[in-house]
């Protein structure tokens, strides 16, 4: 299996192929053609940092026009069929894949003979979001100092696609420091029983919390294109 993480299909991922297989990578490209711009983009104030974001709270106050192309003469000129095209794209990037139209729905809504569904779902889960509620946790559970804990956390470049290995690097050694490491290191131990003994049970619940919280900082450090290409996990 090959391809970019941010623009491949939950379903490709899974390693299972359905005829809507590029339909969430179309919706990814689409909509950076017509903001102008790439789904993560570090030189953007933090909180427009993540195009999925940005997009999710621009239409929510419904000021989709915003963030057409400033660039592109023609899209601002025709900025009204730009919003509409936004639309299509945020038809193929909903969490619910069954709800994603087929690439033969999409010729016939840019021939005009088919609407955009209606209801469409913006909610994404960000990556500022994740890290706050890691943070807070930590901080009740632990005792830590805010300040170190918000340091690690920040020190972990988010992962775009083509950053894999020092993603992992940095992830790696943050979960280390932070005495998170531990279910990665060593397997899922049995769960514990009403006749398991009190360390096997120590032992369980240390797992259990480490590899909850290392879930959770690894969700809060992927950005929002690429969670919306993967199973998503219980935490």
């Amino acid at each position: 299996m090959k391809g970019t993480l941010g623009y491949l299909a939950p379903k490709w991922v899974n390693s299972v192929i359905t005829e809507k297989v590029d339909v969430y990578s179309f919706g990814v490209v689409a909509l950076e053609m017509l903001c102008g711009r790439k789904n993560l983009d570090r030189s953007q104030l933090e909180e427009d940092m993540h195009l999925l974001s940005l997009f999710k709270r621009k239409a929510e106050e419904e000021q989709l026009m915003d963030i057409v192309d400033k660039y592109n003469d023609d899209m601002q000129i025709h900025r009204e069929e730009v919003v509409k095209m936004m639309r299509v794209a945020m038809w193929h990037l909903q969490s619910d894949f069954s709800r994603r139209p087929s690439m033969s729905v999409v010729v016939k809504v840019l021939e005009g003979s088919v609407e955009v569904e209606n209801n469409l779902d913006y909610n994404f889960t960000t990556p500022v979001f994740m890290f706050r509620k890691v943070f807070y946790q930590l901080v009740s559970e632990r005792a830590l100092n805010p300040t170190s804990i918000n340091s690690y956390l920040s020190g972990i470049e988010a992962l775009s696609g083509t950053n894999f290995k020092k993603w992992k690097e940095q992830i790696g050694i943050v979960l280390g420091i932070m005495d998170l490491d531990y279910a990665l290191r060593e397997p899922a131990p049995i769960k514990p029983n009403d006749t398991s003994s009190k360390e096997h049970m120590a032992l369980y619940e240390k797992w259990e919390r480490s590899n909850h919280l290392s879930l959770m900082i690894m969700k809060g450090s992927i950005t929002a294109a690429i969670q919306g290409a993967i199973p998503v996990f219980e935490i």
